[in-house]
């Protein structure tokens, strides 16, 4: 059985008995795992358990597994895109926030708070292979703005993504890496580096001696 133990002394410790955070109450501090502090708290469905203190400040997820059994839509694809989407614009601790949330990409209303607004206008995602697309790069997550896709169809839509004219056609990066065999991020970066468009798709790469190198034929 969970155990209370005494507050550290250290300074820098944060006390968070008696917080609420989404649906936990914080009754008590319950030890270290690793370094990492853990709290005994109260979910709003009575239980009582441990919660491992990162876990705390996340938002939207439940870590109640009494919840969670009773939830027929966790865990399911489109209820993982849907917490997904709500981290990477709500919060600044994850690794994506910074080209979301950090740059003014927001969540419709009808959205940030119901999951089940989310499946009735996005339907289930058709497969795993399939994410959550924004069709404006720009644009903020709402029903207008998002579809399920395929990587190679959200890349299309990237600021990376760029289009390029050759030999009288005017393709997206991604379709010249189907035409030429180079992927993606070679073409890309050898734009970048300030190659013609000729040079930059004729251009094949050798390895040699275990470097990847580029010749031109």
């Amino acid at each position: 059985m969970a155990e209370f133990h005494s507050i550290p002394k250290n300074p820098r410790f944060q006390d968070r008995t008696g917080k609420v955070f989404g649906n936990q109450t914080v009754l008590g501090f319950s030890g270290f795992r690793g370094k990492e502090p853990m709290w005994l708290c109260r979910c709003k469905c009575g239980n009582i358990h441990i919660v491992h203190g990162t876990n705390l400040t996340k938002p939207g997820l439940c870590r109640c597994m009494m919840c969670r059994r009773s939830d027929p839509h966790h865990m399911t694809p489109a209820y993982r895109s849907w917490i997904a989407m709500k981290r990477r614009c709500n919060d600044p601790k994850c690794d994506g926030y910074n080209r979301y949330g950090g740059r003014g990409i927001r969540i419709c209303q009808r959205w940030q708070d119901s999951f089940d607004n989310f499946l009735h206008d996005m339907g289930e995602r058709p497969t795993l292979k399939h994410s959550l697309h924004r069709k404006n790069n720009n644009g903020d997550y709402e029903p207008s703005n998002c579809a399920w896709a395929e990587q190679h169809e959200q890349c299309r839509h990237t600021s990376y993504n760029v289009m390029i004219a050759f030999r009288g056609q005017t393709l997206c990066t991604m379709d010249w890496a189907k035409i030429t065999g180079l992927s993606h991020n070679t073409i890309t970066k050898r734009l970048h580096r300030g190659w013609s468009a000729e040079r930059a798709l004729t251009t094949k790469p050798i390895r040699i001696k275990g470097i990847l190198q580029s010749y031109t034929p």
